[in-house]
């Protein structure tokens, strides 16, 4: 089988997020039922998987923040891959050096989104799906030949009508798409 990776990727990060609506409790707060039973039942169920399990609930309790990342599992200690929790929130989350979409990322994806499922004891309305890819390249060429290697390679041109003191040390380009089947595309 061929391996579906480019040679020489500038990824950094590919990062699968879902996020699903949330419920208001009786204050009109928003909160995610069932999640206290649920993120137990994920973290025995991704175990074998994730052995190392991350508690990063820095928010306190009467700060209730929706959507919130509060767990990490990791496939080692720091070690790549790594799928997270919180309420009203699913990431799956990889870096180049392990990422194959049909061997590696997508079969973790389908797999946290199934213990997601048998987690919880109830119909998800998912409010927002997202697959983003973190591609970066050292700058270390000059301003200019950058500029080339953006056109050349991200078929994008980059142009400043006016000059600028000091010396550059960073880029970043986002656009987004409104397409026809009302989901978003931004690079």
């Amino acid at each position: 089988m061929k391996q579906r990776k480019l040679k020489h990727a500038p990824l950094k990060e590919a990062i699968f997020d879902i996020r699903w609506a949330p419920v208001l409790d009786t204050n009109g707060m928003p909160e995610d039922s069932g999640y206290q039973l649920a993120q137990g039942l994920f973290a025995k169920g991704i175990r074998t998987a994730f052995p190392v399990h991350k508690n990063i609930n820095t928010v306190p309790e009467i700060l209730r923040v929706f959507p919130v990342i509060q767990h990490q599992f990791w496939s080692g200690e720091l070690s790549w891959p790594v799928v997270q929790l919180g309420p009203g929130i699913l990431c799956v989350n990889n870096t180049e050096a392990n990422y194959i979409w049909d061997e590696t990322f997508r079969p973790h994806i389908l797999a946290a989104l199934d213990l997601l499922a048998e987690s919880y004891e109830k119909t998800f309305i998912f409010k927002s799906i997202s697959l983003r890819y973190i591609d970066a390249i050292d700058l270390v060429i000059p301003l200019v030949e950058f500029s080339d290697f953006v056109g050349k390679n991200l078929q994008t041109q980059l142009k400043n009508n006016y000059k600028v003191p000091g010396k550059p040390q960073g880029l970043s380009i986002i656009q987004s798409f409104a397409l026809d089947d009302s989901s978003q595309l931004t690079l």
